[in-house]
Formats: C-alpha cells, structure tokens, sequence
C-alpha cells in the first residue's frame, strides 16, 4: 500500500493522545475524557483500528504464516528491546533510590528485562525507581498493550489459516472467506463482554491481563479488519466520518452497544487515514512506536522531579521533548534498520515498512 495517506500522522496523533492523557494520571490529575473515554484509552482504541485494517491487509497480501510472523516479530520486538535495555541500564541507575549494587542485585531488574517475551505478563517496576511518584512503582505503564496487540496478531493468522484450510477442503463459500470469520470472532468477543456485564463483574482477569479489555480492543481490531476485507461494499467516505464522529460526541457512551459504537469509530478513524492531506508525514522517519515507548518513562522522571511545580501541560511538553529525542534515536538505530530485514513479497517486492 502507498504511503499517499494519512496513517502516520494518524499513529502519531493516538501515541501523542496517549502520552496527554497518561500525563494527567501521573500527576494526580483527573483525567479528560472524550468520546466516552479516557484520552490515552481514546489513543489506544486508534492504534487497534488502525492495526486490524493494516495487519489485515498484510496477511492478504502474503497469507504465509512464517513471513507474517517474521514481519511482525521485527515491526514490534526490536523497539521494544531498546527501551528495555534502556530502562534498565540507563534510567534506572540514574533515578533509583537504591544502592547500585542492590539494583543489579534485585531478581526485579533482571525480570523486567523478561518482559521482551510479554508474556505470561509484565513486569512494571524496577527497584526504587519511581517509588515515590504520584503513581508509584510503574516504569513504562504503556507495556501492557503490546501483550494484546500480539494475540491479535495470532488471530489474524488464525483466521487466514482457517480460511486456507477451507479453500484446500472444498468448503462451503462462506468458510472460504475472510470476513465471515472475522465476523464470527468479533460476536464471540462481544458475546463474552455482554456475558461479564450480565454477571454483574467489571473485569476478568487471567494470569494479569484483564478479558475484558482485550475483548473490547479485539472489537476495534476487528473492527478495522473487517473494513479492510469490504471496500468495495462499504467504501470509507471522510464526509460519513464526520457525521459519525458529531454523533459519538454529542450522544452518551451508553447509547449504543459497544460492538456498533467501536465499529462506527473505526470507520470514522480509517476514513480519515485513508486522506492525503497529511502525506508525507513521516518523510523523516515513523516516530509513532517510539513515542509510544519511551513516553510515559520521560513523564515519570517529569513527575518525579516537577510534581507540584508544574502543570499538566507544560509537564506533558517537557516529556514529550525528551520522548521524540530517543523516539528519533529509536527509529533510526533500532527500528528502521530491523524493519529493512522484513521478508519479500512474492514477485519480490518487499513489505511496505507502515505496515
């Protein structure tokens, strides 16, 4: 797919609406909301619309399980391990309250450098860091998200196995398609949302992640999914994203059920990502990841030392600054350089890096 669209400023737009609403939390502040959510939440429902309909698009283009692993593995791991290793051995010997020799000591530091496999959960603190911010302990709160963006990365192969599997048996038409199953797994998720609220719960939680939100950010990746596979039926059209976008402001969070209202969103989100009037956005490099990563550590230092003394947005300015400068670093010694190893298409054209 070209890059004559609107998806990095979009990626960029989410990791910056995240980094502002994660500000408020770590300083003691109310968080704003918008669109019936919280604004880092606002920033993390964009990221998983526009990942289904990209994702989506890369499998389809290439349904081969081993190069969409590899492609992945590269697009998500290499960043994540600068930042780690940057967490551990540069932020947390500079701001932990520990001696050094404890902090190196501590099974704490050498867990959090586990936390590249994700799973079966992560690992937020390192010793004495950041234990006296306004929200404690946690070094790099942002973590939790790519544990869910990797499972739905599982789906998707899930799914265009199954959907092989269909075609080579002979099945019926409507196995043999993609969006049917993507269909069936966003009824499947919603059905399981419905069923905790019916049980009077608010969260589910297994092993440290919580269902219930992997289920909701499984709609919205679903959701952009499945406009990925119909563009021909329900083509994208920024004046309907408009009206969708009116009417999500002005109507209460609860007025429509949440598989309808995260579908409306993703279509009003990729609507928008499919205009040029921001191309050409990243001709310096895809800063959106790292941003994502190194933010909410530059807003804990930010907290540690101004809480109190600064404001919200002048705090958000200050880590936003020192988030962009290894963000840059990031893309251009980590991420770029990984992303250039990513498999060839057949015919040999290679991966498109946005994806």
């Amino acid at each position: 797919m070209t890059r004559a669209n609107n998806f990095d400023f979009l990626r960029v737009l989410a990791a910056l609406s995240v980094l502002y609403g994660h500000m408020f939390v770590l300083m003691g502040e109310p968080v704003p909301f918008l669109l019936g959510t919280s604004l880092h939440g606002l920033g993390i429902d964009i990221f998983f619309c526009v990942s289904g309909y990209l994702i989506t698009l890369s499998w389809q283009a290439d349904p081969s399980p081993a190069r969409f692993a590899r492609r992945r593995a590269l697009r998500i791991l290499p960043g994540l391990a600068g930042v780690l290793l940057f967490s551990v051995f540069v932020l947390g010997p500079l701001v932990t309250t520990v001696p050094l020799s404890a902090y190196f000591a501590s099974g704490e530091t050498w867990r959090y450098l586990g936390n590249i496999v994700l799973f079966p959960r992560i690992h937020h603190t390192l010793p004495g860091v950041f234990a006296g911010n306004p929200f404690p302990g946690a070094v790099n709160g942002s973590l939790w998200s790519l544990p869910v963006e990797v499972l739905m990365y599982v789906m998707s192969a899930a799914i265009g196995l199954a959907v092989l599997a269909a075609v080579r048996l002979g099945l019926p038409r409507v196995f043999a398609r993609p969006l049917p199953w993507h269909l069936l797994g966003g009824a499947v998720l919603w059905g399981f949302l419905i069923a905790v609220e019916a049980s009077g719960r608010t969260s589910l939680f297994v092993a440290g992640s919580d269902l219930t939100v992997l289920a909701g950010l499984g709609l919205y990746y679903l959701s952009g999914a499945a406009l990925a596979l119909s563009p021909n039926r329900l083509p994208l059209r920024t004046d309907i994203a408009v009206l969708i976008v009116g009417a999500l402001v002005v109507m209460p969070a609860t007025a429509l059920p949440f598989a309808p209202r995260a579908f409306l969103f993703a279509y009003a989100v990729l609507a928008f990502a499919q205009g040029t009037s921001f191309a050409g956005f990243a001709r310096w490099g895809d800063f959106s990841y790292g941003l994502y990563l190194y933010a909410f550590p530059m807003q804990q230092v930010v907290a540690a030392h101004f809480h109190g003394v600064l404001g919200v947005h002048v705090a958000a300015l200050l880590s936003l600054a020192g988030a962009l400068a290894l963000a840059v670093l990031s893309w251009h010694f980590i991420e770029a350089p990984a992303l250039r190893l990513k498999p060839r298409r057949p015919g040999g054209r290679k991966q498109a890096i946005a994806a």
